[in-house]
């Protein structure tokens, strides 16, 4: 697990503010769990390697130093901490006894701390070279349509990713194929009531008024969150909850089906689809 569009946005910019350019003192194992659930693989002897190294690059999923390291992780809301002083972490979670996990601590050159809890098996770390990846992340895009970067996800490039995907359900080609656009299914949801595209219906099958609905109310609620004009609810890497109650990622969840759809009336259903529930107004979005 990871945070996802938009909650990526928020915490990525406070890494870069808090994180970024300072130099790694130590990396310490802090109750390290091989439980059920281990999805990690690492030795203390790779931690060496961060050592002395400068943050080059960092967001809510990775952490790059100028020795050419790269430290790749996910974890639960919440998960990430920032420390101004090491004295201020007091007691370290312990992760789950039925589950693998562990929390790590990276003292930083200036006595900030950063602490990351993973916990279950939704959660990961890895630990390599750069080099080792050739083109790979971080240093190409993260994700085939990168929504946050404006000169990949243009209109051409989105055309591509669907044509090479036109046998999928558009929900699926954007939000679940292969991490797609990294934005949260609920959120993608919301696009799809947005542009009237019913979820489960196929790229091929859309029409080029769909197409277009669905581009630009994707590049249209992404711009918002990152300029700052929506901010969803989240904890941010000094455990403080912010935003709010955006209905962006909460209309078309679990929570409100059955219930009207604000531009209709029409009850909130749910379909299944790509592992998950795919909630929509019958209404506005026909199949």
């Amino acid at each position: 697990m990871m945070p996802a569009i938009p909650n990526s946005f928020f915490i990525t910019k406070q890494m870069k503010q808090y994180a970024e350019n300072k130099i790694i003192k130590d990396f310490i194992f802090c109750n390290l769990n091989r439980g059920k659930y281990n999805l990690f693989d690492i030795s203390k002897e790779q931690t060496e390697s961060f050592k002395g190294g400068r943050i080059i690059s960092a967001d809510s999923n990775f952490i790059v130093t100028d020795g050419g390291w790269l430290c790749e992780f996910g974890y639960a809301d919440g998960g990430l901490r920032y420390f101004e002083n090491a004295d201020d972490c007091g007691e370290d979670p312990a992760p789950k006894s039925s589950s693998g996990g562990v929390t790590l601590k990276f003292l930083l050159h200036d006595g900030s701390v950063l602490r990351l809890c993973l916990d279950g098996w939704c959660c990961r770390l890895n630990i390599r070279r750069i080099e080792s990846m050739g083109n790979a992340y971080p240093f190409r895009n993260k994700f085939p349509l990168e929504v946050a970067d404006k000169n990949d996800f243009t209109y051409d490039n989105y055309i591509k990713w669907l044509e090479n995907n036109d046998k999928m359900s558009i929900l699926e080609a954007m939000a679940l194929a292969k991490g797609a656009t990294d934005i949260r299914t609920s959120m993608m949801n919301y696009i799809l009531w947005q542009s009237g595209v019913y979820p489960k219906k196929k790229v091929n099958k859309l029409t080029e008024d769909e197409i277009q609905a669905v581009y630009d109310n994707t590049a249209a609620l992404v711009d918002d969150y990152m300029k700052g004009k929506r901010i969803c609810f989240h904890t941010d890497i000094f455990g403080k909850q912010r935003g709010e109650d955006d209905e962006t990622l909460t209309l078309f969840t679990s929570r409100n089906h059955g219930k009207p759809c604000p531009k209709c009336g029409a009850s909130i259903e749910f379909v299944a689809g790509g592992g998950t529930k795919l909630y929509y107004c019958p209404q506005c979005q026909p199949k």
